[in-house]
């Protein structure tokens, strides 16, 4: 794992949770501009978790990925999906793209069971975000 993990984890996020736009290039440009927003979590949550070296930062990719969705308020303060905050988000979603988004919810949602929040690397995080990975890459 490096740190194209995160930056594909974080164009999940944006790509399944709040996009906006219905036009396919300004779909982009959000997810673009999404994916920067939530870029700025990245540093903070590897220095919260302490982790300097890169050999740490690669073993606790998820660690770091479940911190940066943690300071965008897409999982909950104890690690586990909020679904009151997952159905806030969709419905910002426009109509025309409600279908695909509720299709990511409907693929994957059912990992959120999985989430053990006290695993020491988060691997539990891994089917999760991988499933909105394949298919929110899709959505715009």
């Amino acid at each position: 794992m490096n740190f194209r993990c995160i930056f594909t984890a974080l164009f999940l996020v944006a790509s399944s949770t709040l996009v906006r736009q219905t036009n396919a290039d300004e779909c982009k440009d959000f997810l673009k501009t999404m994916l920067m927003d939530q870029m700025k979590h990245v540093v903070p949550c590897i220095t919260g978790l302490g982790l300097s070296k890169p050999h740490e930062k690669k073993e606790k990719v998820f660690c770091i990925m479940k911190c940066v969705l943690q300071k965008a308020q897409m999982l909950g303060a104890d690690g586990n999906v909020d679904f009151d905050l997952v159905n806030k988000l969709l419905d910002g979603i426009p109509a025309s793209l409600k279908d695909k988004a509720n299709n990511i919810f409907s693929e994957c949602g059912h990992l959120a069971a999985d989430l053990d929040p006290n695993q020491p690397n988060c691997d539990s995080y891994a089917p999760l975000l991988t499933c909105v990975t394949d298919i929110g890459a899709k959505m715009c």
